[in-house]
């Protein structure tokens, strides 16, 4: 069984983001409750079954962003909770055969994210506390750059430096 199985189905499927037939992100919604699986990502721990957020007053559409340049926003009653890269496409449940190609992203990832993002931000965003999603999202930013300032340099080793290797 993967995560919330009872939620990221078919039935729920609302639309997505980037280009249809290279594994786009799948977006999901049914009555308070969103999600989306990401299926494509730079950063392999964000592939996956995003945390289920709740909402009543959960949106999704395009807007233009600073830069002039239109993509997919998420807000909850108002707040945004997640810009994205891309334009975010609706479809209507008649698409059968959109709908067919999303749903392979039901399959294809069963499990939650490693670095799921909804979590952190509504649990503050519950408690009406700006502050403290402001902090969340400069808490994952400051923990990004320590590891990658953490990743070892790599360099290439002779096989007859490394020990037991019986070169």
């Amino acid at each position: 069984m993967g995560y919330r199985d009872n939620f990221y189905v078919v039935g729920s499927i609302i639309g997505f983001t980037g280009i249809l037939h290279q594994s786009p992100t799948v977006y999901f919604h049914a009555g308070t409750e969103f999600g989306h699986i990401t299926q494509n990502h730079w950063f392999e721990a964000n592939c996956g079954r995003e945390d289920v957020g709740s909402d009543p007053g959960y949106t999704i559409g395009n807007e233009t962003q600073p830069n002039g340049i239109r993509a997919s926003v998420e807000r909850c009653s108002g707040v945004v909770i997640h810009s994205s890269r891309s334009l975010y496409t609706a479809v209507n449940p008649t698409e059968m055969n959109t709908i067919a190609l999303l749903a392979q992203a039901i399959i294809a990832f069963p499990e939650k994210k490693r670095v799921p993002l909804y979590a952190s931000l509504m649990g503050a965003y519950k408690d009406n506390d700006l502050e403290q999603v402001l902090e969340s999202l400069d808490n994952r930013q400051q923990a990004n750059a320590q590891i990658r300032a953490g990743l070892p340099r790599l360099r290439h080793v002779q096989p007859s430096m490394m020990k037991g290797s019986g070169a």
